[in-house]
């Protein structure tokens, strides 16, 4: 038989039931937080710790990266450099190739000029037939000696574009090797001097033997012929020419640095073609070049030719 509650035991077991779910329910609802709690830290430190490795990772592949592109950048400078030294001796050959081309056609013209006047005395085969035939003969030995003088001029010029580009290539890589070393030996400008002039020097007791060695250009034109030489083994070699050089002038005496008073010896030492730059070893031609001959007149550039023909072939020869 089912105990029944008096009506006031039903009101204090409603009380108390009523009293005891909600204290459940908060304790259900505080696990749930604190497992929700607990597991947000565990993610965020998941999270910290996946992120952390991504950055140290990131920074790690921009310093390569930064590595290599500050270690190209040397490479690529250098690259960049020879591209331009090529391509301004490429350019200075062919204007330099046009300049004698327009010389020889200056000069051709002069030539057919000359022939025209020499025609208009010709002699008439029905007037005087051996005259004419003596004539003819003369013609024909003419035209040879033309066409002879033609093919040896085209070789000359295939020769001399080859040598100027030669000594412009030279000349940009010694400049390049003198560049490398300038900070190992800051008085590298003294010791080239002090070798120019030891080199002039040498020349000059050797003038009893060989009289053209009175005249400065040639002893000039010497020391740049010695001077490529040096380049074009030390190329070989691999090794710098400068560095070379350096060896030399502290072997024949170098010891530092001179103070001089004889200021218009320095000066003449400063400007003379002591590199491979300068005029290449070539003689000077007395303030005209082929810029200032192309730029003459007609009849002036032939009355310069017949009065300096030996200047004009020097100029020609150093194209």
């Amino acid at each position: 038989m089912e105990e029944k509650f008096t009506p006031e035991e039903q009101a204090l077991y409603d009380e108390q039931f009523t009293s005891d779910y909600p204290v459940e329910s908060m304790q259900d609802e505080k696990l749930e937080q604190d497992v929700k709690t607990d597991g947000e830290d565990d993610t965020d430190g998941l999270n910290e710790a996946s992120e952390q490795p991504a950055e140290e990772v990131s920074q790690e592949s921009l310093n390569d990266d930064g590595g290599e592109k500050e270690s190209e950048q040397p490479r690529y400078a250098v690259v960049e450099q020879e591209r331009q030294a090529r391509q301004k001796a490429e350019q200075d050959a062919a204007e330099a190739r046009e300049l004698a081309l327009e010389m020889a056609q200056k000069y051709a013209a002069i030539q057919q000029e000359i022939t025209r006047r020499h025609d208009e005395n010709v002699p008439s085969l029905e007037n005087d037939p051996k005259a004419h035939i003596a004539w003819l003969g003369q013609k024909l030995q003419e035209q040879q000696k033309l066409l002879h003088e033609y093919s040896y001029q085209r070789e000359q010029q295939e020769r001399v574009n080859q040598e100027y580009y030669e000594r412009q290539q030279l000349g940009d890589y010694f400049e390049a090797a003198k560049a490398q070393v300038q900070d190992k030996y800051p008085d590298l400008d003294s010791m080239m001097d002090y070798l120019y002039e030891y080199a002039d020097n040498s020349f000059k007791a050797d003038a009893n033997l060989y009289p053209q060695l009175n005249d400065p250009a040639v002893r000039q034109e010497q020391i740049g012929i010695q001077l490529r030489d040096i380049c074009k083994q030390s190329q070989r070699a691999g090794i710098n020419p400068v560095e070379v050089l350096v060896h030399k002038a502290k072997a024949f005496g170098y010891s530092g640095p001179q103070m001089r008073d004889d200021v218009s010896a320095l000066q003449e030492r400063t400007t003379a073609a002591r590199t491979l730059a300068a005029r290449g070893g070539q003689a000077p031609t007395g303030g005209v070049d082929i810029k200032t001959l192309s730029s003459m007149p007609e009849a002036e550039f032939a009355a310069w030719v017949e009065k300096n023909p030996g200047k004009f072939e020097q100029i020609m020869s150093g194209m």
